[in-house]
């Protein structure tokens, strides 16, 4: 049934005069009357079959575990940077994408759920999530070679793996063939009409469906950390990329990673607390246990060796599972402890290791706890956080919330620095403090906060101030001071 309905598309491409020459919106008139009448034939021979979702611009099967989409080349210039594989007809990115999807970015989002695939979430480090959480997607490009450059006479049919039309200059390969990452984009309020939500990449520019950077509305996207800033302009079309003819039709198939139910993406918990008896003692790593728990309540492992929560972590990245791994630190962990377990999980923070989540809530991200010296260097800096020193004299905690500004002297053109303390030891201070606006009725100052403290201080003590200045200044940076 899906080789008949390909027929039908191609049979109408060939039928119909070459479009590389007219305009884009004839050409995508004619595309979308092939999707039309391929549509309406399918719904005509499949539409009473439950295995087969048909819609619009994509057929897929349940049983076959694929999803057919029929696209659009843009014709975008090998010399171009590449940003997106897909993406919807509304999007004014087609000068930086491959092809254009004759699909809604919600039908296909539905269509890969229907053969068994579960949406993740989306990079987005507002919300401190730096990995695309998902299920793996093989995506494979199809298009006709015309004969003798004849766009009229299509007659050599090829196959291109989604990765191997886009070359990184930097290192002159094709991007690892990984598959990529079923995030889905997220459905909002709409706020034209109360009560309803709508698909972000049906409405929302870039309106990206497969992107090759960590878009937080793109319905696939890549298996790592890609932001856009540090990979634009690096990757251009391939040796592979040969549907150059702007308007040609192309069929991009995506298939799952796994076909035999298999589950790529493993959810950890991951508990560290002071190990029994050394609760007021703990002050190194040596001294906490951890518990690894997948899931609700699954044990894989515990104890305090450190080796055997690598060896899990091994052993499921080799069964080709990526660890998604929320860290749990109890409330009575000092700050160095915490602070050396930040180092410690940054060196496993990556693509073949783990992939560190959001915080649960009342908790600092991970990293928090490892900020870079140049924090500290006022001189040099750029910006001033704002800061936050916090003493402990037994069980009393005393602050200090201080301002840095640079203030110019307009004689000279020398630049001080303005320093300015206020006291911090409650949390209505902090509060007050936090709250106070600048001259043009902004909240004073940036919103990331340097805090530090005493070592020896506990977690929770530690949140008992910070989570005050959360409220205001959600990036918060903590040097434990010996």
């Amino acid at each position: 049934m899906l080789k008949y309905a390909i027929v039908v598309i191609l049979a109408l491409q060939v039928a119909m005069p070459a479009i590389a020459h007219e305009t884009d919106i004839a050409a995508r008139e004619r595309n979308r009357a092939i999707v039309n009448a391929a549509y309406e034939e399918k719904l005509r021979t499949c539409g009473d079959d439950p295995n087969m979702l048909i819609l619009p611009g994509l057929v897929a099967d349940s049983t076959g575990k694929t999803v057919r989409i029929t696209c659009e080349a843009t014709g975008m210039k090998k010399t171009d940077p590449a940003e997106f594989l897909v993406i919807a007809e509304n999007s004014d990115h087609d000068y930086e994408a491959f092809a254009v999807s004759l699909a809604k970015p919600s039908d296909i989002h539905k269509a890969l759920e229907f053969i068994g695939i579960k949406p993740g979430s989306p990079a987005n480090a507002d919300k401190l999530r730096f990995w695309p959480k998902g299920e793996r997607v093989i995506i494979t490009f199809e298009w006709d070679m015309p004969e003798n450059g004849d766009a009229d006479t299509p007659s050599e049919r090829r196959r291109a793996r989604a990765e191997s039309l886009m070359m990184d200059k930097e290192t002159g390969t094709t991007l690892p063939e990984d598959g990529f990452v079923f995030v889905g984009s997220a459905w909002l309020d709409d706020p034209d009409h109360p009560g309803k939500r709508f698909y972000a990449a049906d409405r929302l520019g870039p309106n990206a469906i497969v992107s090759h950077y960590n878009d937080h509305e793109t319905v696939l996207d890549v298996p790592r950390q890609a932001p856009q800033g540090q990979v634009y302009g690096r990757q251009v079309p391939s040796d592979a990329y040969t549907f150059t003819n702007a308007g040609q039709i192309i069929e991009v198939l995506l298939e799952p990673e796994y076909r035999d139910g298999r589950q790529r993406v493993a959810d950890i918990r991951l508990k560290i607390a002071p190990a029994p008896g050394r609760e007021d003692t703990a002050s190194t790593i040596a001294d906490v246990a951890f518990e690894l728990i997948e899931g609700e309540s699954t044990v894989l492992a515990g104890g305090n060796d450190l080796k055997d929560m690598l060896a899990v972590f091994e052993r499921l990245a080799s069964d080709g599972r990526d660890p998604f791994v929320t860290l749990d630190l109890d409330p009575r962990l000092k700050l160095k402890v915490a602070k050396d377990l930040s180092l410690f999980l940054r060196s496993i923070d990556r693509i073949g290791g783990i992939r560190i989540e959001p915080p649960p809530a009342g908790q600092l991200y991970y990293k928090s706890f490892s900020p870079g010296e140049a924090l500290r260097d006022r001189a040099n800096a750029v910006v001033h956080p704002w800061e936050l020193r916090l003493m402990q004299d037994n069980d009393k905690i005393t602050g200090t919330l201080t301002f840095v500004d640079d203030v110019l002297n307009e004689q000279t053109g020398e630049v001080t620095l303005q320093v300015t303390d206020y006291p911090a030891s409650t949390l209505e201070e902090i509060g007050r403090v936090l709250e106070m606006k600048d001259k043009f009725d902004r909240p004073l100052g940036l919103i990331v906060a340097v805090v530090f403290a005493p070592a020896d201080m506990e977690y929770r003590a530690l949140m008992t101030y910070v989570g005050k200045v959360l409220e205001t200044r959600p990036t918060v940076w903590v040097f434990a001071e010996e």
